[in-house]
């Protein structure tokens, strides 16, 4: 019995094609050839988390009647100042989405405007990594935290059985490290690992927190 292959998206083939061809990128570099809404953003001097904002707004414009995404995608566009797509790509690419609205529904334009869920605000990874390492451990459940140094604490590492507690934080910088683990990081590293979240939902929490 013969199996079937799944289909590649188009940004993975072209990603194929040019390391192939040119070999490996970097993990900030859009993929030349691909028009996906990560790849644009990247290539305009966007960060990932503004692709993923990118992206967000792409799945939301995709369940909007089609006339109406272009005017949408302008508004929401508005409240940001991140290097995202133009509206009328963001439209466009929402196009594509699978299960995308294709004709208008039966309640008016106004309405859906109305009830349309605009995408997540933008990420402020800077306030995120401004919140006070001790204080996010000690919320964590790793402490109290043990001052051994003018801005050193150390407290208990939750990735390893630590009766003596080995994680090392440093105050003025927000970064953590455990020796006998060989990890480390920031304080949203720190949220991430922990709780087990992605990325994104770790910088929200520690922007409330830091707000």
């Amino acid at each position: 019995m013969s199996r079937r292959r799944m289909p590649m998206s188009d940004h993975l083939l072209a990603e194929v094609e040019h390391v192939v061809a040119h070999g490996p990128l970097g993990s900030t570099d859009p993929v030349p050839g691909c028009g996906c809404v990560v790849c644009l953003t990247l290539a305009a001097g966007g960060t990932w988390e503004d692709a993923y904002v990118a992206r967000e707004m792409v799945q939301a414009l995709a369940t909007l009647p089609p006339a109406d995404r272009e005017e949408m995608a302008a508004h929401w566009l508005a409240g940001t100042d991140a290097p995202l797509p133009a509206p009328a790509v963001l439209a466009a690419l929402a196009t594509r989405e699978p299960g995308a609205v294709r004709e208008p529904s039966s309640p008016s334009r106004r309405r859906l405007r109305t009830h349309a869920r605009p995408p997540r605000r933008p990420l402020d990874i800077e306030a995120a990594r401004g919140a006070d390492i001790v204080a996010v451990a000690e919320r964590l459940g790793l402490g109290p935290a043990r001052q051994v140094g003018r801005y050193e604490f150390r407290v208990r590492c939750p990735f390893h059985d630590d009766r003596d507690p080995s994680m090392t934080l440093t105050a003025h910088s927000g970064l953590w490290y455990c020796f006998p683990c060989a990890r480390g990081g920031d304080v949203i590293e720190l949220v991430r690992r922990v709780r087990g979240v992605p990325f994104a939902d770790a910088v929200r929490e520690l922007a409330g927190v830091a707000a």
